[in-house]
């Protein structure tokens, strides 16, 4: 499952399960180094997760993976110039109510 949203701030209710995605679009050529996301409703099992950034062309590069947690967490990595962003649910399922780039 694919969904995509504005630039910067995204508020919503997804649902993503292993495998699903959800695919935020940045500024044209915009250098994030943050991002904040609102995690819930988390799985029994272990939620791992990466973001992962494109540059165009369709091509994601994992920036960062780790296991979520319920609430709002931020995660760092090396600046990095991107047009879209995407958090990718790799194990059990989770809602995200907010996705932030900074």
């Amino acid at each position: 499952t694919a969904s995509s949203a504005s630039p910067k701030e995204l508020e919503t209710r997804w649902e993503g399960r292993k495998g699903d995605f959800i695919t935020m679009p940045l500024d044209a050529d915009e250098a994030i180094g943050e991002v904040s996301v609102t995690w819930s409703d988390l799985s029994s099992v272990p939620v791992t997760f990466e973001i992962q950034l494109s540059g165009g062309g369709g091509q994601f590069l994992t920036v960062y993976s780790g296991e979520a947690e319920p609430g709002e967490h931020r995660y760092s990595f090396a600046r990095t110039t991107a047009s879209d962003m995407r958090i990718l649910v790799k194990s059990g399922s989770a809602v995200v109510k907010r996705i932030a780039s900074m």
